[in-house]
């Protein structure tokens, strides 16, 4: 009763979506629900140490899942949590889904989406499925965790895309915790023209080792007749420190496209290869390049070539 007579006198001075934050600050100092100390949002009117890392969204917080949205330390990273176990379903999507609002400085509209069945592209049943999603043009190195469970990512968000994975981890136990931390924004992954081919270079790569086992997907660059292509640099998980790692590179491009092209991975050689873009073989290039790990741009680069050598290796498009 307290706390509604004190939100309704908010009310006048104060928008919704700051009065769940208040009273979330007061049901924790109350001892009513489970808090971390890190806990902060910017109300206003309350004094200048309590200013925020991650703006709560009414539909998240007044959800019957409980949800609460706190930082971890930094501006740059949040924690959602749920303390009440998933029996209630009343928050799910009817593709199974559970959406996840949220704003942080400079990135105000983002969103994460969790599929606690995993969703249809989910390869194992025991696994869930975790996206980020962000406005249209934002270029990020992000990563995602669900529990202990951390993964990295790099992506330019196009046309009210999500990314993730479809079979990110093993499905927790309650209480659920999923975390969002932001690693570079904008991503310091370029593109560059070069004679008539494509120059990438994924920036700080000794810095972007520490962040452990990671997918960089880069920028989309036009390629000829084969349309728009990216790179897909895998990265594993590094024991540091260490000079030499071994990496995955494969070269993107549209479903049905053909590709003629020599891919060279810092100094090494340069393989050649043709190959046709097709849902089973959607990305195709060279496994296991050994490159050093303390070189500070990893430069990869893609360039017309005819020739016929031995097939690359692939993955599947989905």
């Amino acid at each position: 009763d307290a706390l509604a007579s004190l939100c309704r006198t908010c009310l006048e001075v104060l928008d919704f979506q700051n009065v769940v934050a208040l009273s979330l600050l007061c049901r924790a100092a109350a001892g009513e629900i489970r808090c971390p100390t890190t806990l902060r949002y910017r109300v206003p009117h309350l004094p200048p140490q309590m200013t925020d890392t991650a703006k709560i969204v009414p539909s998240v917080v007044a959800s019957a899942y409980s949800w609460q949205v706190a930082s971890l330390g930094d501006c740059r990273s949040l924690r959602l949590m749920k303390w009440i176990d998933n029996s209630n379903e009343s928050d799910e999507e009817d593709d199974g889904s559970i959406r996840l609002p949220f704003a942080m400085p400079e990135l105000p509209s983002l969103q994460l989406e969790w599929y606690p069945e995993g969703n249809v592209l989910c390869k194992n049943d025991r696994f869930c499925s975790l996206f980020l999603k962000a406005p249209d043009g934002t270029h990020l190195t992000f990563q995602l965790a669900v529990g202990g469970f951390v993964r990295t990512y790099c992506h330019l968000f196009q046309e009210d895309c999500v990314w993730g994975d479809s079979t990110f981890c093993l499905r927790p136990r309650p209480p659920h915790e999923l975390s969002f931390r932001v690693l570079e924004h904008p991503a310091r992954f370029e593109m560059h023209r070069e004679n008539g081919g494509v120059r990438w270079c994924l920036l700080d790569f000794p810095r972007k080792l520490t962040w452990g086992k990671a997918e960089y997907l880069s920028p989309p660059a036009e390629f000829g007749d084969s349309g728009d292509v990216q790179l897909l640099v895998m990265v594993p998980a590094t024991k540091l420190p260490s000079r030499l790692l071994t990496i995955d590179v494969f070269v993107k491009a549209s479903l049905g496209a053909s590709l003629s092209c020599s891919l060279q991975v810092h100094d090494l050689p340069p393989v050649c290869f043709h190959h046709e873009v097709s849902l089973d073989a959607g990305f195709c290039g060279k496994k296991s390049c050994l490159v050093p790990a303390l070189v500070e741009s990893l430069e990869i680069r893609l360039a017309h070539a005819i020739c016929s050598t031995s097939p690359p290796d692939v993955m599947p498009l989905i």
